[in-house]
């Protein structure tokens, strides 16, 4: 599914761009000219920004409860991972739809990203600006 919408925003971007299809380049003329993302690099920001507004109490319970930091777990407070802001990954049991669940997907991207995003005293805006830019590195 993701592919087509890339393809489909591949388009917009060829249209206002004014692009052939046959010419290079576009994927960094998105980047410099449009300010956009790719589809699953967008994704990956909702979900991320997602899992902020849950940490930080600005989302709805159900996503609250499916945010567990690693450093309230008793048993894992001594972990790196306690101290670096990683939440718990649950397990998943089915192989094809379970990781698709945000339960599994966005704590498992949250983990991957760098340390200084995940430092709960930043603001919200100055999370977007800094996940936007992570992403188009």
């Amino acid at each position: 599914m993701t592919d087509v919408l890339q393809n489909v925003q591949n388009a917009a971007a060829r249209l206002l761009l004014g692009y052939s299809r046959r010419q290079s380049g576009l994927q960094k003329a998105m980047r410099e000219k449009l300010h956009w993302l790719r589809i699953t690099d967008m994704i990956n920001y909702k979900l991320c920004l997602l899992v902020y507004k849950a940490l930080h109490g600005q989302a709805p319970d159900y996503l609250q409860e499916l945010c567990i930091p690693a450093s309230s777990d008793i048993h894992r407070t001594r972990l790196r991972s306690a101290h670096r802001g990683d939440l718990i990954v649950p397990r998943v049991n089915l192989s094809k739809y379970g990781q698709r669940s945000f339960a599994y997907v966005a704590p498992h991207i949250w983990n991957s990203l760098p340390q200084q995003l995940k430092d709960s005293s930043l603001s919200l805006n100055v999370f977007k600006r800094k996940l936007k830019t992570h992403f188009y590195l």
